[in-house]
């Protein structure tokens, strides 16, 4: 009975102090670096026509009606 009871402690000091590792935090992922996409080659002319005719098609570009802007600011702080 006191070699179970040694055993159970033991093993319960040995699981506290090693968590299991789905209990650590995960590993950092290496950052992607900037200059891959540098690398793809240039899309062909039938992509970049497509693309342009998406772009044109969105709700900014359909209509011709100016964009109002409204800019508020402190701008005596900024000149100081």
């Amino acid at each position: 009975m006191k070699q179970l009871t040694i055993c159970a402690v033991i093993a319960a000091a040995l699981m506290w102090s090693n968590p299991s590792p789905s209990a650590q935090a995960p590993a950092p992922q290496a950052k992607k670096s900037p200059y891959l996409k540098l690398a793809e080659p240039w899309p062909d002319a039938e992509t970049i026509a497509g693309r342009r005719t998406q772009a044109e098609n969105r709700p900014l570009f359909k209509t011709s009606d100016p964009l109002s802007l409204v800019l508020t600011g402190d701008f005596k702080a900024l000149s100081k």
